[in-house]
């Protein structure tokens, strides 16, 4: 009973990776929203004149770090796929036995 056998489950699951998640995530919110405030303002003077509206620049301020974490948050899971082994034997549609 005590030395039973655990299945092993990813790790993804559990409460100290939604912790990194999150952590990682605000990180890189606050990296977008300083980025975002930096180039705006010059690439809004020099483009259309619509980009020097107050709702426009209110838009991309808003919207424009939200944007680039579902692009980072992309780009890592490529990075992570590219460089994960592919474990032979197990298709990856196939969802894991758990018999005893």
């Amino acid at each position: 009973m005590f030395f039973r056998r655990r299945h092993t489950r990813p790790r993804t699951e559990g409460c100290g990776y939604l912790v990194l998640t999150c952590f990682v995530t605000c990180f890189l919110l606050v990296l977008n929203s300083a980025v975002v405030s930096t180039f705006y303002p010059p690439l809004a003077a020099a483009g259309p004149s619509f980009m020097r509206h107050a709702r426009v620049a209110q838009m991309f301020m808003y919207l424009g770090p939200v944007v680039l974490i579902f692009l980072e948050w992309w780009i890592v899971d490529l990075a992570v796929e590219a460089v994960t082994p592919v474990r032979p034997g197990r298709d990856d549609d196939d969802p894991p036995s758990h018999s005893d």
